[in-house]
């Protein structure tokens, strides 16, 4: 059992890793909207011949409007994550964005009665000292520079999924995970639709549709799926998500590593020793839970 969770993990430390890193470099030449809308309608095309298939009944009832609500923060969390990436530099934005576990226990410690132990409140800390490690420099404190920098749009999608992920706790139980993935993504493709639209006063055009979607959005949406379908299928498999969240904590690495090699990204000592304190408070976080 400890060999199949294990690769799965390692699978989704790659294939997201992989994604973000595909989804910065398209962020940079498409709409982040459109691109975010493009990759919910795809993830929604590859999910439902399975869903077809099996025939997998669908809850109805409150669970179902917590769903709705947690796709309305992650599409949020999605394009500002995109955004984010797309500014760069990797290595600060992917381990702030991915860092929403801070804010999940948070969320989950005030409104839905967690508990905290001293070791998780020693890697709340670490995680802490990390993103202050590389969040805080000249400009942060600078509101005219602050606002669309990539700290503040990873603070946003790490605020925005750390929520939803919280309210993803309560109803979990209720799907299994290709339930919860179908349904996410429809509703995503839907939000991202209205959060398109109200943004840009208008609909996409075919030339803008065509255009993003050869930016990225098709592979970018395969690796996703495979990452999480090798996630949350291995997470059930074992009955546990601890040993594949920790493996897959390590994902912001990928798109660091494939920026610094690829696309010659230098960060100082300094920031590169905070997104490695970062992730490994991750790692600790989960271990853990």
């Amino acid at each position: 059992m400890i060999f199949i969770v294990t690769l799965g993990g390692l699978v989704a430390l790659i294939f997201w890793g992989l994604t973000d890193y595909l989804l910065g470099k398209g962020g940079k030449q498409a709409n982040a909207y459109l691109l975010n809308f493009l990759v919910q309608c795809i993830g929604v095309v590859i999910y439902l011949p399975i869903v077809l298939w099996q025939g997998i009944p669908i809850p109805i009832g409150n669970s179902l409007y917590i769903v709705a609500a947690v796709s309305a923060l992650f599409t949020i969390a999605f394009v500002a994550a995109i955004q984010a990436f797309s500014i760069g530099p990797f290595g600060v934005a992917t381990p702030l964005a991915n860092s929403y576990p801070l804010v999940t226990l948070a969320v989950g410690l005030v409104f839905l009665g967690f508990n905290i132990q001293i070791p998780e409140l020693l890697a709340l800390l670490i995680i802490i000292a990390g993103i202050g490690m590389l969040a805080i420099d000249r400009t942060t404190f600078d509101y005219k520079k602050f606002h669309g920098s990539v700290v503040y749009l990873a603070a946003i999608a790490a605020l925005f999924w750390g929520i939803g992920f919280a309210l993803v706790d309560t109803v979990i139980e209720q799907y299994t995970w290709l339930n919860f993935l179908f349904l996410l993504n429809v509703f995503m493709a839907a939000f991202g639709f209205l959060y398109y639209v109200i943004v840009h006063r208008t609909t996409p055009s075919k030339a803008d549709i065509r255009h993003t979607y050869r930016q990225y959005a098709l592979l970018a949406t395969v690796l996703s799926v495979i990452g999480s379908s090798a996630f949350f299928a291995t997470a059930e498999y074992a009955g546990s998500v601890v040993v594949p969240a920790v493996i897959a904590s390590a994902a912001p690495l990928v798109p660091s590593f494939l920026a610094h090699v690829h696309d010659k990204e230098i960060l100082s000592p300094y920031k590169r020793i905070g997104a490695v304190v970062v992730i490994a408070g991750l790692m600790l976080l989960n271990v853990l839970q």
